[in-house]
Parts: structure tokens; C-alpha cells; sequence
């Protein structure tokens, strides 16, 4: 049971970001179809959602057969991996307890915006837009987190075995 919620939070995790980077197609793409969600919000639809998530964690990709043979239903599927949820109000609360931990009385009183100032501070001096051979991808390559800990970008790595005895898969998957 620990290593699916640890990876159900991974996946919800990544989902969010996703979301973030994304939200502007999302939302048009949410405007023709979207479904209620128990926290009183609005997700975009569960394929959507399932082939986001099984392209962010390859090894979703290797449970998702077995969980579709149990039941097909995509909307199931979402339940069962903690993703039905409104994203806006998870990212909303998320910042909000981001913002609870903080304490601002000890930060020093900066009135103005000074562009040098923060660019030499953080030992920055590029021009807005000189981005052009940036290519993150070929110089720090992909870094994947995963639930077993290690690092396993594309070294295809199979899920351990019994990984989900019969009693988890049965109660993550009831028969109706």
C-alpha cells in the first residue's frame, strides 16, 4: 500500500505541474468537455488525463494493462489514481500552504524593482531573450524520479515483482 500512494502522489505531482506548464490549451480543451469532480470543480476528461500521466511516468505504462483487463473504464481509472480532482483548486492550495510556512517579517523592505540588482544577485547576465542554443535536453539530460528510488530514465526497468498481491488488487479494483 505505501509504495501505490507514494506513486500516486508522484503521478499527481507530475499531473499538476503538467497542468501548470499547460493550463492554456487545457482550459480551451476543457471548454468542449470537462467532468464534475468531488471537490466541486471541473477536470479535463480522463483519456486526457491517463495519456498525460502514462507519457510523464513510463511506469504507469506497464500497470495500466493490468488495471484497464480489471476495468476498462477510464473514469474508474482516474479514481483509483487520485487524479479527480479540480487541478486549479489542488495548484490554489497548494500555494496557499506554500505560502502558510513562510515568514515574511524577517525579509528586508525592497520598494521598487531594480532588474540589475536582482540579475547580479543571482549571477545572471543575459539579455531577456538570448535563449537560442539552450538546449537543456542535450546538457542535463532527463532526470526521472521515480517510487523505487533511483534514477531510470529509458533504462527500461521492469516493476518489481508482486508489486500488488491479490488483496491490493482486489481493493483497488471492487468488482461492481
Amino acid at each position: 500500500m505505501a509504495f501505490f500512494d507514494s506513486f500516486t502522489d508522484a503521478i499527481k505531482q507530475k499531473w499538476l505541474h503538467f497542468f501548470e506548464v499547460n493550463r492554456e490549451w487545457i482550459v480551451v480543451q476543457m471548454a468542449a468537455q470537462s467532468m464534475s469532480t468531488p471537490d466541486g470543480g471541473k477536470r479535463p476528461s480522463s483519456y486526457l488525463i491517463l495519456g498525460v500521466v502514462n507519457a510523464l511516468e513510463p511506469k504507469l505504462a506497464q500497470l495500466m494493462f493490468p488495471f484497464a483487463k480489471l476495468n476498462p473504464d477510464p473514469d474508474i481509472l482516474i479514481e483509483v489514481l487520485g487524479l479527480n480532482f479540480d487541478p486549479d483548486l489542488a495548484i490554489a492550495g497548494q500555494a496557499r500552504n506554500l505560502d502558510d510556512g513562510k515568514v515574511y517579517s524577517d525579509a528586508p523592505n525592497i520598494s521598487g524593482e531594480n532588474p540589475s540588482l536582482v540579475n547580479r544577485s543571482l549571477g545572471l547576465n543575459l539579455p531577456d531573450d538570448d535563449f537560442d542554443d539552450f538546449n537543456q535536453s542535450h546538457e542535463t539530460g532527463e532526470l526521472v524520479s521515480d517510487v523505487w528510488g533511483g534514477d531510470s530514465s529509458g533504462n527500461g526497468e521492469e516493476l518489481p515483482p508482486r508489486v500488488f498481491d491479490g488483496s491490493e488488487m482486489a481493493r483497488l479494483f471492487p468488482e461492481n
